[in-house]
């Protein structure tokens, strides 16, 4: 493979986003017992997808992102043309990522990857590759070590912004204490000497010892780490001359949020947690426009809202720009561009039991907006 794992290239000059992606459903050789994975393949696609369409950020536009994926029979995934990742793709992946990363320290570094996994240190986790389990007295020569990707991205000229995400299972298999010293995943970097970075966190889609949950439509993590970054992670402008973004808090905050939601949906239970150094407000993605956030008016009395005469608009205060046009009654989960407005509920003509309200300030922020509204 020559690079084969490219999906998508772009010129950049300065600083530029490199992304390594991969997705793996497919294990023929059982690894540890292991068989085939719903949706991991179909994760990694789809966060390819949303890399090449919705990733912005301005001092470190999309440079490359390589995707590597294996899917299962049961996944309606064409892959025609994307490498598996074996053992010796991954690598050679792995080594032009590293390459790409270390052309500017003003680069981004996003790695995710979606398998099989295993916890074999407290400090992160292996993940299995497609051809995993092809050799029996070497059980993780075919697993990508996170851990060991992570060390050899320090010392001079690695890029000062890595963001990691661990999307599999982190239990503990007692096959591996048969041997007399921590086993690492044969795939992985040297680690250098020299400074790591301040900001390299790492997202588990699972505690130490549980288990993280997929179906065909992909990972429980992935459909949250999505729902976060496009909607519910997104924060307002912190000043005139800044955007809509979502940090590593806010992503942290919305990701644990909607993981639960999602595994309570599925009857299952399932948990996010955080590793590595990282800074609290570094900003991972911009977004161009505010979003468009759900409002809902929770009326009181709520028979005001089936007076016909009534009607809700939003607008800027400060220009009188109508935000939401005049809407009839209830309004329910109607969406509205994210920011600070100003409310009317009015009656025309008036109503002898509901006053009308006007200028009420209104916070419109993701996830949604429920804005109680006193007419008595």
């Amino acid at each position: 493979m020559t690079d084969d794992a490219v999906w998508l290239r772009r010129p950049s000059g300065g600083g530029a986003t490199h992304a390594l992606v991969i997705g793996v459903s497919d294990y023929p050789y059982r690894p540890f017992g292991l068989g085939d994975l719903p949706g991991a393949a179909t994760s990694a696609r789809l966060f390819a997808e949303w890399l090449s369409e919705e990733y912005r950020s301005p001092d470190a536009p999309l440079g490359s992102v390589r995707l590597l994926v294996a899917p299962s029979a049961r996944e309606k995934l064409d892959a025609a043309g994307t490498p598996r990742p074996t053992r010796d793709n991954v690598m050679e992946a792995l080594d032009a990522w590293h390459a790409d990363c270390f052309t500017s320290a003003a680069n981004v570094a996003i790695l995710y990857v979606c398998g099989h996994g295993l916890l074999e240190s407290t400090d992160g986790g292996v993940v299995f590759m497609s051809d995993a389990g092809r050799l029996r007295t070497q059980r993780l020569d075919a697993a990508l070590d996170i851990a060991g990707v992570r060390a050899g991205m320090a010392g001079p000229g690695s890029p000062d912004r890595q963001w990691y995400f661990a999307d599999a299972c982190r239990e503990r298999s007692a096959e591996l204490d048969d041997f007399a010293e921590v086993l690492r995943g044969g795939i992985s970097l040297p680690a250098r000497r020299g400074p790591h970075a301040s900001h390299r966190p790492i997202f588990f889609a699972a505690p130490p010892s549980r288990s993280a949950y997929q179906s065909g439509q992909g990972s429980i993590f992935l459909r949250a780490l999505l729902q976060s970054l496009r909607l519910n992670a997104l924060e307002p402008p912190a000043g005139p001359d800044s955007r809509w973004a979502v940090t590593t808090n806010s992503l942290l905050t919305a990701l644990t949020t909607e993981v639960e939601r999602l595994a309570k949906k599925h009857g299952v239970r399932q948990r996010v947690t955080i590793g590595g150094t990282f800074l609290p407000r570094e900003i991972l993605v911009h977004s161009d426009e505010p979003p468009q956030v759900p409002v809902s008016l929770v009326v009181t009395p709520a028979e005001a809202e089936t007076v016909g005469s009534g009607g809700a608009e939003i607008f800027d205060g400060r220009t009188n720009v109508r935000v939401l046009p005049r809407s009839g009654l209830p309004i329910h989960r109607v969406p509205v561009p994210g920011g600070l407005w100003t409310l009317d509920v009015t009656f025309d003509p008036p109503h002898p039991s509901y006053r009308d309200l006007r200028s009420v300030a209104l916070q419109i922020r993701p996830p949604m907006c429920e804005e109680p509204v006193d007419l008595s």
